[in-house]
């Protein structure tokens, strides 16, 4: 099949590109400077300019649709360009590909769309977006609901994604603080709580959903693992991996919860999470130069 990935050079699309290229023939379009790569090509676009539909393939069978604006943290001063990348750019993509007959289209949404919530959040649990990021998300979830009808849709709300060479994160943020014995702040005993979700079991499940046959049309899947783990935790965690302490101080603040709920996606595919939590950051040490120089 032939495959396009916007996004193709961030954390999430260069693994997938890496993947599907094995099996399909695939097409990045990316912002970034391009790098040769003889396994899959890469189209440089600039998704504020309407324009960059003009260099996607008329022969496209799939869409994941990754692309989010780097300003996602900055309002109202990143705005315009966030509503053009993570909006405007749906849009297009979608009308695309209603008149060139694609067969499914992906978009990876955010657990941050969802109402404050102290149980695992549910697929049809309260929409309530607390920054403009999270309502460009939804506002794409609604756009895209509406094109369904003309080909297969897939939006996925991601929890916590972490894994190797991933930077300006929460997990490898932790590191460089532990590292550096930075002071690191939890709110109560815990810190946050969170459901997360190795790089290589997210792209696996991407990999699996192009496979299946599904004859529903409009899917909203929580994409997570399935541990629980506390931000104290992953500390703890990291402590016993680094062999180092951490420098932690506790607020009297109640610890909020992101953990998701991942039985509707695991009643269509299994398994969800081969790698666990210790594993999975044992990876990121192990696997990442960065904080093996650190750590030295």
């Amino acid at each position: 099949m032939n495959i396009l990935i916007t996004g193709s050079q961030g954390y999430i699309g260069k693994a997938l590109c890496e993947m599907l290229c094995k099996k399909h023939k695939v097409i990045g379009l990316t912002s970034s400077t391009i790098k040769q790569n003889d396994n899959y090509k890469l189209i440089k676009v600039d998704l504020n300019d309407t324009n960059f539909i003009n260099y996607i393939p008329k022969n496209i069978d799939i869409i994941f649709h990754l692309a989010q604006s780097p300003n996602y943290r900055i309002f109202p001063n990143g705005s315009e360009d966030l509503f053009n990348v993570n909006m405007t750019s749906t849009f297009k993509l979608l009308e695309w590909s209603r008149i060139n007959g694609i067969k499914k289209f992906f978009f990876t949404s955010s657990a941050n769309v969802y109402s404050e919530n102290n149980n695992k959040i549910k697929e049809n649990d309260k929409i309530d977006p607390q920054s403009f990021y999270a309502f460009s998300k939804h506002a794409s979830e609604q756009m895209i609901k509406y094109y369904s009808s003309y080909f297969k849709t897939f939006i996925l709300r991601l929890f916590t994604i972490y894994g190797p060479e991933q930077k300006d994160k929460l997990i490898p943020n932790i590191i460089n603080k532990i590292n550096t014995f930075s002071e690191i702040t939890l709110n109560g005993k815990t810190g946050i709580s969170l459901t997360p979700l190795y790089i290589d079991d997210l792209i696996n499940i991407m990999n699996k959903l192009i496979e299946i046959d599904i004859e529903k049309k409009f899917h909203i899947l929580n994409v997570c693992g399935d541990e629980v783990v506390s931000l104290f935790d992953i500390i703890y965690f990291l402590e016993k991996i680094l062999n180092k302490k951490a420098n932690v101080s506790f607020l009297k603040l109640r610890p909020s919860l992101i953990i998701g709920d991942n039985s509707k996606i695991k009643s269509i595919i299994s398994p969800i999470q081969t790698i666990n939590i210790k594993k999975g950051l044992k990876n990121i040490i192990e696997k990442s130069d960065d904080f093996l120089k650190m750590g030295n």
